[in-house]
């Protein structure tokens, strides 16, 4: 016979509980721990899973999804702790078809499964209900039902049961009514007809009393007439409520097989209680039964409403945090992962939430970035500069993230976390740099253009005049040789002059559709001896099928040659130098982050790419490269990537540089393929042996 219901968890010591008191119930259960149930090969079919996420949150989860996934059609009741709410809602998003907190009531445990496995109720022969089938009249009822019809929302125990004693009294012409509500050993008087004798707070040791023992420990009805004064109960009755009672009848009120409470009936008078008077009261009973039932299953519906409408809560506004332009991170105070949407995973390069929750926050971050994290929760909300991660993306990429850290606080209002706010700002960043950038070299190259013109006049003066006296001088005058040194400056001056002028006022390009191919193959011929010299290797790596690129083939020349030059000085010796020469691929780039990504990508780029082992370029020397006059070299003039900056511009192009000491540099250069005045051209390109044709 297969077992009704399977308890599965991490270990047994949570399930002997459940099962106890399942199996006291009449219900069939059995114990599988996670191990056994990942081992087995013959899939098992109970009625109901009962999973234990008490112990291990995340394993608990994970069996819930796995269990709904594989059995679809058996239902899931999963044993969570008060604690955090959000558990509650994850199992339940995870299929959970109910979910029952710890520590928890026998009874609340026997209603979930019973609701669960769809049985009917317990026959009122096991369970200890009176079975009489005496209905009493039609219009006694009217009020009662008046109240579950008209007010179901409010009816419940404390509205229902007075109707239902009234009904007692009008039915059995009996004197005094008392409901006695049964919790650990004691009856405590709730509600009295016809005065509210429950005011008095009047309270029944069952252990003292025969009568209400066998009522509360057996589940009995007990029917006594004309009682002698030295009876227990009327003895106990006279000497606290000061009643004298001649007849009673005790009716225990069992719901969900436990007793709820004790229906005491009592008269004064001699007038005994007739086989119809007992049935009547067994009947009533069972409606007070079913008033504890319906305001039950009230609660249970009520419960369910207010998880599932917790659930659409939850949904909804998970589903709008993970459409938020920026990352959302939550963290305790022993700094693990709460709860993270969809865009921090990805700045944070992470694969899913499931994986990472209750994880801590250095097991996804190096030092560095969480003790920047951690220096920030002192920061006012009046700081102006967003403290920023650097971080690696998917591609490879460094990212660099801005971020905000504001205190997380419970119900109570004490600090339970911190809320990290992310955002990627390397696009922003970029654009500010590459606006900065401009401007300074704009106005350098004003300024350049100025002071060239200034000082040109009276160099050419000096020269003049140094050649005069060059003429004037007799031949082997030793006054010669200064004249011709002051020719030599002055001459190198002068090509300063004309590098300055090429800088700030460089030539506009003569353009046209050229092979980048050949164009580096003669930059490469004129530098052959330069490799040998310092014994560095080349490796090429050219995309078959390459578009021709429309720029000035001589600037262009002029570039390379001295990007490879500039690699050749950082190279001591045994070096390499690869260039890798390529058309751009929009979905391969790993630029997307950066200003140029649009430009390179919406029309046909080519993409060369120079890289080298050398000493590389310090980080705050990276910034400055394309300054003017700014160079680390003991010679040059400094205006070589200056001039390459301003031909590359001209020539519609890019220029990009990244670098690490140490390990070497990386310069990406980004030619146009396509020409801006020609509309009718024609540009197709072989990726892959497919043609794309870019119009």
């Amino acid at each position: 016979m297969q077992d009704t219901i399977y308890c599965v968890g991490p270990n047994k010591s949570r399930a002997d509980g459940v099962l106890s008191t399942l199996r006291q119930k009449g219900y069939a259960c059995k114990f599988v721990s996670f191990d056994q149930l990942e081992r087995t090969r013959k899939p098992r079919t109970p009625r109901l899973w009962i999973v234990d996420a008490v112990q291990s949150p995340e394993e608990g989860v994970r069996w819930v999804r796995r269990l709904k996934k594989s059995t679809p059609s058996i239902p899931v009741l999963t044993l969570v702790p008060v604690t955090p709410y959000r558990l509650r809602y994850r199992v339940v998003d995870n299929g959970s078809d109910d979910v029952l907190t710890v520590p928890f009531l026998d009874i609340d445990l026997e209603l979930r499964v019973r609701n669960l496995l769809r049985q009917q109720p317990v026959p009122a022969e096991e369970s200890g209900e009176a079975t009489s089938g005496v209905e009493p009249a039609v219009e006694a009822l009217n009020p009662l039902m008046e109240l579950l019809f008209d007010d179901p929302i409010n009816f419940n125990e404390k509205t229902a049961f007075p109707f239902v004693l009234r009904l007692f009294r009008r039915l059995m012409n009996g004197q005094h009514i008392f409901y006695f509500r049964y919790s650990d050993g004691t009856l405590k008087l709730s509600h009295s007809i016809p005065d509210n004798k429950a005011q008095q707070q009047f309270e029944i040791d069952v252990e003292k009393i025969p009568g209400f023992l066998k009522a509360v420990r057996f589940k009995q009805a007990e029917a006594l007439n004309r009682i002698s004064p030295d009876n227990p109960i009327s003895v106990y009755f006279r000497s606290t409520l000061n009643l004298n009672i001649r007849s009673f009848m005790l009716f225990p009120v069992v719901f969900e097989g436990e007793v709820h409470g004790v229906v005491q009936i009592i008269r004064y008078t001699d007038a005994p209680f007739t086989r119809e008077d007992y049935a009547i009261g067994q009947l009533l009973t069972r409606i007070l039964v079913g008033v504890l039932r319906i305001g039950k299953v009230r609660e249970n519906l009520q419960e369910n409403l207010d998880n599932r409408v917790w659930k659409f809560y939850y949904q909804f506004l998970d589903r709008i945090i993970n459409q938020l332009s920026f990352g959302i991170l939550v963290i305790s105070e022993e700094l693990r992962i709460l709860y993270l949407n969809r865009v921090a995973l990805e700045l944070l390069n992470l694969p899913d939430a499931e994986d990472i929750t209750y994880k801590r926050l250095t097991d996804i971050l190096d030092r560095k970035n969480v003790e920047t994290i951690l220096k920030s929760r002192n920061l006012t909300r009046e700081t102006y500069e967003r403290p920023e991660l650097v971080l690696t993306g998917q591609n490879g990429e460094k990212v660099l993230v801005g971020f905000t850290v504001q205190e997380y606080r419970d119900e109570n209002q004490d600090t339970a976390g911190y809320i990290i706010s992310l955002k990627d700002i390397t696009y922003s960043k970029e654009v500010q740099e590459e606006m900065r950038r401009m401007e300074r070299l704009a106005s350098l190259g004003v300024m350049a253009s100025g002071i060239a013109h200034e000082i040109r006049n009276p160099l050419a003066g000096i020269k003049a005049i140094a050649q005069t006296f060059e003429e004037e001088l007799p031949e082997g005058d030793t006054k010669q040789e200064y004249v011709r040194r002051i020719i030599r400056q002055v001459n190198r001056l002068d090509e300063m002059l004309k590098a300055l002028f090429s800088y700030a006022k460089p030539q506009k390009p003569n353009r046209t559709f050229c092979s980048v191919e050949e164009i580096l193959r003669e930059v490469t011929q004129l530098l052959r001896q330069k490799f040998k010299e310092h014994n560095v290797q080349l490796t090429e790596s050219i995309h078959p099928d390459l578009p021709r690129i429309f720029v000035d083939s001589s600037q262009i020349q002029q570039v390379l040659m001295n990007l490879i030059l500039n690699s050749l000085e950082a190279i001591e010796d045994n070096g390499e130098i690869k260039i890798n020469i390529q058309p751009v691929h929009k979905e391969k780039s790993r630029f997307s982050r950066k200003p140029f990504f649009e430009r390179i990508t919406q029309n046909p780029y080519v993409q060369i790419h120079i890289q080298d082992n050398g000493c590389g370029i310090p980080p705050e020397h990276l910034k400055q490269i394309f300054n003017p006059f700014f160079t680390t070299k003991n010679f040059g003039t400094g205006l070589g990537l200056s001039i390459v900056y301003q031909i590359v511009k001209e020539n519609d192009g890019v220029i990009y540089f990244e670098s690490e000491t140490g390990k070497g540099t990386d310069c990406y250069l980004f030619l146009p393929a396509y020409s801006p005045d020609d509309q009718e051209y024609e540009r197709s390109v072989m990726y892959n042996d497919q043609v794309r044709s870019y119009e």
